[in-house]
C-alpha cells in the first residue's frame, strides 16, 4: 500500500521565539510542518521499523524533500543492515571448528556468488568492526556508510586496540559530512599525534617494501608503478612535471602524457650510459610479450 505525500492542512502559528535564533528556528519548524513525510525520515533511526516504512512509500507520490530524505534513509537502512551481516560474519569466523578469516571468506563467496575478494572484504570489515566497536555501532546506527567504515578499519588496523578505539570515537562525530579521503587523511592525523612512535616504525617497516611493478595491459600497453617514500614519490613527480613544462608552445601533447615520455627519457638516458640499453630493454619477458600481442 502506498503512502501519499501532501502538505499538511490547518497546521497552526508559527510559533514565537524571542531569541537571537527565532527565525532559524522559524524556519526549520515551517519546513517540518510543510514537508511532514520529509522530516519523518530525516528523524527515522534504521530498523525494520524503518524498512517497513520505507517500503510502504510510494516514490512517485511523494515531493522532493521526502525523496531526498528517502535516499538517505535508505542509505543509513542499508548501512544497519551491512552492520547486521557483520555481526553474523565475525560470529562465523569466531565458531572453533573455522580455520580463520580466509576459510569464511571462501564460504560467503560460495553462498553470496560472489568473487573472492568481496567476500574478504566483507570479512575484514566485520572483524575489524569487532575489534573497533565504535565502528561497527555507528555505522549499525546509520551514522556512517559502508565506504567510511572501511576506512577507518583499514587506517586504524596498524593502532593497538586501545588506541584505535580512542582514535575511532575522537573522528566519528564528523565522519559524515566527510568524504573517504578526508577522513583518510583526518585519521591519518590523529594517528600521528596518538602514536607518533608506532608510527615512525610503521614508516620503516613500509620503506623496506618500497619497489616498482610493471604490470601488463591491453592495446601493447603496461601500467608502471613505484611505492615509495612519500617525500621521493613527491620528488619523482615534481621532476617529471618540470621535465614536461619544457615542451615547445606548438606540443599537442597533454601534461600527463608530457610526464609519461619524460618518464621515459629520463631511464632511456640511464640505460645508455650504462651500455647497450636497447639490449636490456629487449631481454626483459614483458618486449617479448608485446611482440607476440602486435603479431596476433
Amino acid at each position: 500500500m502506498s503512502t501519499s505525500l501532501s502538505d499538511p492542512v490547518g497546521a497552526g502559528p508559527v510559533p514565537e521565539d524571542g531569541g537571537g535564533g527565532a527565525g532559524t528556528w522559524a524556519e526549520a519548524w515551517l519546513w517540518s510542518v510543510r514537508h511532514r513525510l520529509a522530516a519523518e525520515l530525516e528523524e527515522a533511526v534504521p530498523g525494520p521499523d524503518l524498512a517497513a516504512r520505507l517500503g510502504g512509500l510510494e516514490p512517485a507520490d511523494m515531493d522532493d524533500a521526502a525523496l531526498i530524505e528517502a535516499v538517505a534513509a535508505w542509505e543509513r537502512l542499508a548501512s544497519w543492515v551491512a552492520a547486521g551481516q557483520a555481526r553474523v560474519i565475525a560470529q562465523l569466523a569466531s565458531l572453533p571448528r573455522r580455520r580463520g578469516g580466509a576459510f569464511v571468506a571462501d564460504q560467503v563467496a560460495a553462498c553470496l556468488s560472489t568473487t573472492g575478494a568481496v567476500a574478504e572484504n566483507k570479512v575484514a570489515l566485520a572483524l575489524a568492526a569487532e575489534r573497533v566497536p565504535a565502528v561497527g555501532d555507528a555505522l549499525a546506527r546509520g551514522e556512517i556508510d559502508v565506504r567510511r567504515a572501511t576506512v577507518l578499519t583499514d587506517e586504524l588496523r596498524r593502532l593497538p586496540d586501545a588506541a584505535a578505539q580512542d582514535v575511532a570515537l575522537s573522528v566519528l562525530p564528523g565522519a559524515r559530512t566527510c568524504t573517504a579521503p578526508q577522513l583518510r587523511s583526518r585519521l591519518r592525523r590523529m594517528e600521528l599525534l596518538r602514536d607518533p612512535d608506532g608510527a615512525a616504525a610503521r614508516h620503516a617497516d613500509a620503506r623496506g617494501q618500497r619497489r616498482v611493478e610493471l604490470q601488463p595491459v591491453a592495446d601493447s600497453m603496461a601500467w608502471l608503478s613505484a611505492y615509495l617514500p612519500a617525500d621521493d614519490a613527491l620528488a619523482v613527480h615534481t621532476t617529471l612535471t618540470a621535465l614536461a613544462g619544457e615542451a615547445a608552445p606548438d606540443d599537442s601533447r597533454s601534461l600527463d602524457e608530457r610526464r609519461a615520455d619524460a618518464l621515459v627519457d629520463v631511464a632511456n638516458g640511464g640505460l645508455r650510459l650504462r651500455g647497450d640499453w636497447s639490449g636490456a630493454c629487449r631481454s626483459h619477458p614483458l618486449h617479448h610479450r608485446l611482440e607476440r600481442d602486435a603479431q596476433r
